[in-house]
Formats: structure tokens, sequence, C-alpha cells
């Protein structure tokens, strides 16, 4: 197996073989997923190790986004009916001893991305019901503030937003992570480049004006003021595609797990807008009609994130105000935004495109 993101297989391989027996073969799990391998046993068992090397940082208090990772996936078990895969190790590599922090997870089912085409309506149609039953429940108004989950002595909390690549985690030790109770604090660290880019390319010095230029405006927003009154929070899986949904080989309409729970963190309902998976070979007009699919049985279960992502105000123009701190880094002119911020109180953003 070629190491995947410099880890040390050879030290991987020995202490999987001590902890689970010897370690026969490694495989690709996915193409698109270098940081997940399939691990098979001498005796034929199968499981998966996920990956997340040292460089990619941690937070201001020293945690990991491997340990959110788990946290998460250890709430879903206990508190949702969210299918997630059992985490049968975690280890930190203290020692660092294998270049990065793993974990290792039972392996079930196959990946929708493979099972698409051959499905029939009625098993698209059946699946996109499994979908919204645990899309509805990830939406659920459960915390207290914005961040990432972490694991407590012995229950859970939302703490800071942990990194999610190296570029995210670059002076991760001077900035404010949250958690935010307050989603002008959440926009402002957002707009600020604090909480990562959706770049590697560190920002230019053009870049870093604008970043900052957005983070006052906002800041200086009197539509958020009242924001934190219509501040229902959910949890958002950040990366929902097809190739993190597993399925059963047999009947593919059945989802045994929602995988790769790396960058999953709670956040204004209004903010979660899902893309809703897109199918693989499928033609826009299909697309669009599972999404819109999706959507109306998601609402009829989560009427509330239905309101939040519809067109009515005050939710539209949060998630306008949402998109700009999402996209600072070009918004080169701000001026027809702040006249907009000063002539209509906030009211409407026009240049800001709406997602």
């Amino acid at each position: 197996m070629a190491s995947p993101m410099q880890i040390n297989t050879e030290v991987l391989t020995d202490r999987l073989s001590v902890r689970f027996g010897p370690v026969r073969d490694f495989q690709v799990f996915d193409e698109d997923n270098c940081d997940t391998v399939v691990v098979i046993f001498e005796d034929e068992r199968r499981a998966l190790v996920r990956f997340r090397t040292h460089e990619a940082g941690v937070t201001p208090g020293g945690q990991t986004s491997m340990a959110s990772e788990e946290a998460t996936m250890g709430y879903l078990r206990r508190f949702t009916n969210v299918p997630v895969l059992d985490v049968l190790w975690y280890d930190n590599d203290a020692d660092r001893g294998v270049g990065g922090e793993w974990m290792v997870l039972e392996h079930l089912g196959v990946s929708l991305q493979d099972k698409w085409v051959d499905m029939s309506i009625e098993q698209r149609r059946k699946l996109a019901s499994g979908i919204a039953e645990i899309w509805s429940e990830l939406v659920q108004p459960e915390f207290d503030g914005i961040g990432s989950l972490w694991r407590t002595q012995d229950t859970f909390r939302v703490g800071p937003v942990a990194p999610t690549s190296s570029a995210d985690a670059l002076n991760a030790q001077d900035v404010n992570r949250g958690p935010f109770y307050h989603p002008e604090d959440w926009l402002v660290a957002l707009a600020s480049g604090q909480l990562g880019s959706r770049s590697s390319v560190p920002p230019t010095p053009v870049e870093d004006d604008c970043m900052a230029q957005v983070a006052d405006s906002l800041r200086d927003s009197p539509s958020l003021g009242n924001a934190d009154k219509h501040l229902p929070i959910g949890l958002q899986h950040a990366n929902l595609h097809v190739g993190n949904i597993l399925v059963d080989p047999e009947d593919p309409s059945v989802i045994v797990a929602v995988t790769n729970w790396e960058g999953a963190r709670t956040a204004p309902l209004w903010a979660i807008q899902p893309r809703f998976l897109v199918p693989p070979q499928a033609t826009r007009e299909e697309i669009l009609d599972w999404q819109k699919l999706i959507r109306e049985a998601v609402g009829s279960l989560a009427p509330d994130w239905l309101q939040c992502t519809g067109q009515e105000e005050p939710w539209r123009l949060y998630r306008k105000l949402h998109k700009m701190a999402q996209d600072s880094r070009i918004f080169i002119n701000l001026s027809p935004v702040r006249r907009a911020f000063e002539e209509s109180l906030g009211r409407d953003v026009a240049s800001v495109a709406i997602t």
C-alpha cells in the first residue's frame, strides 16, 4: 500500500496487529478519499482505518480534529438514530510513531457512489426517505452554541471549531475558534479567516484587506443585532456526498452508515444548506428533481429547518451574510455592500449571492 499522507505503515501494521491480530493487506477505500483505507486481517476480518496527520493542527486547547470527529460519532450513537460506524479504536499517536492520529472503524456496506446507477426509481425514492430521516435528526435544534463537538468526562459539549486542514490550523493558537453564542461573532471570525479557508494558499495582502473589510461590515451590521433571537442550532455534516453514504449491497435503498464526520459542527439552521448529494452520471434535471424530493421530505420532518432555509426574512438575509463571510477573500470592492447596510439597514445586500 502506498503510504497515505506520510503515514508510517510499518508502525501502523505492528500496532494494528497487537490489538486486532495479524494484518494481511491494505486496500484503497475510495479513490477520492486518501485518508481512509481498508485493512484486511489474516482471518479475513475487515475494518476501516482513518488518518489525520499531526500537521493538520490543533485548537488553542490542544484538541485535534479527529478527536472531535470521534466525539461527534459517539454523540450520534448515544443520542440519535443516525447510523454511524462503530469506533473500534482511537489513537492520538502520542509518540508520533505512526505519523498522525488514527482510528479503526467497523467495515459495513458499500458506497452509494458504486450502486446509484443500477438502482430502480423505487429504490431511489426509498433512499431519499432514509436520507431525509437522517438529515431531519441532525437539524433538530439541540445545541447552545456554534462550534465542534468534544467529549467531556462523561458526556459531550460544544467547544472550539476543529481545524480541518493544515491551512486551517495556521496560527490556531492566536485566533478565536469559539464556541460562539452570537452569530455576529461567528460570522466575523469566519470572514476574518480565523476558522479556516477554502483555499490552502495563504491570502494575498489585497485579500487580507478585503477580509478585514468584510469582517468590519459584519461587525457593524444592525441586521445581526437580534440574530441571537433567531438561533436554533443543529448539527451539520460538512461533506454529505454519495461517497460518504454506505448502503446495504443487497438492497442499496437501505442506508447502513454515514461516514466522514470530520468537519461536522453545530451551526444555525439558516446556515445549514446542503446540496443533498449529486448522483453520479445524473443530468441537471435529474439532480434538481432529486434535491427537491429530499428537501420536501426533510421539510415534512423538520419544519423549523425548512422555514430557516426558505425565502422569508430574516432567514434570507442571514444566509446572504453567511455567504458574504464565507467568500470574504473575493469581496474586493465593498462599497455597494456598505451602502446597502447604510441605506436599508442590511435588509437587502444585492451583491451577495444566495445559496
